[in-house]
């Protein structure tokens, strides 16, 4: 077990319930959303769906894993945006990210469209697990162009002031999950909304108790995996502290300049 998730285990030893969905979440979560979770918080339909699914319906349970290995796209489509309305959130999610390991294009669209499924379901360990985030993932595994701009427009809505040091923080795993995608993808349309997003964390503490390292670094591995010469001048600004970045500790500090330095490198080997 790593030390991330020996960490979420001690602080679920302090947790309590949303007052909407009634799922189990730490009290630092309860206490920053208003007695919420994180997706009710952000305004998810998963609370909903929890609500008006009648037990009385049956589920289904397909043999996603089969699917996969027929390459039943098809299937899959209908299972992650299809017309039946008794899908569980963990059978779209499967669904998903089978769709990605395919990468057949046919699936590009209704991935897109999965992108607005804020559903998510929650295992026996306490991790949760998001439709739209897996969605993103398997649209970058595919790496279609066409995913570019409905992932950027959901960065652009991403807070990083939210993306605080939390193991159970939706913002700073949607920073990750996305930022990761946009590099896959190597779509230049990319760059400036990443840049945007470090330029908000100007005076802003990284690490610790501050905005999450590894969803900050995350957008610096973007920069570089992208490979566009528009990042060079920001990303040096931060090494040579031109723009004041504060860093919890100096070990943070050293962390990030060795991405910036890795993502820089990239950028100069893509050069004419």
């Amino acid at each position: 077990m790593g030390i991330f998730q020996r960490i979420f285990k001690k602080a679920l030893q302090t947790k309590t319930a949303c007052t909407n969905c009634g799922a189990t979440i730490l009290v630092a979560t309860f206490q920053e959303h208003g007695g919420l979770c994180a997706p009710c918080a952000w305004g998810t339909e998963s609370a909903r769906w929890r609500r008006e699914s009648s037990l009385s319906l049956p589920i289904d349970k397909p043999d996603i894993d089969k699917m996969k290995d027929n390459k039943d796209t098809g299937s899959l489509i209908e299972l992650l945006v299809g017309q039946k309305t008794n899908i569980e959130p963990e059978t779209k999610y499967k669904a998903a990210e089978a769709l990605g390991a395919i990468g057949d294009k046919r699936a590009v669209d209704s991935l897109i469209i999965a992108l607005n499924d804020h559903s998510y379901f929650r295992d026996d360990d306490g991790w949760y697990y998001y439709v739209r985030l897996k969605a993103a993932e398997a649209l970058a595994r595919i790496g279609d162009s066409r995913a570019a701009d409905p992932i950027i427009s959901i960065l652009q809505e991403v807070s990083l002031e939210r993306c605080y040091y939390d193991v159970d923080n939706y913002s700073a795993r949607t920073l990750w999950t996305l930022s990761d995608a946009l590099g896959k993808l190597h779509n230049s349309k990319a760059v400036e909304p990443l840049l945007n997003i470090l330029k908000k964390g100007k005076g802003h503490m990284i690490g610790h108790t501050g905005i999450d390292i590894s969803a900050f670094e995350s957008v610096i591995d973007a920069l570089g995996n992208i490979g566009d010469p528009r990042a060079i001048e920001p990303l040096n600004n931060i090494i040579n502290n031109r723009d004041y970045y504060v860093f919890a500790y100096s070990h943070h500090s050293a962390e990030v300049y060795g991405k910036i330095s890795e993502a820089l490198l990239k950028i100069m080997k893509n050069r004419p």
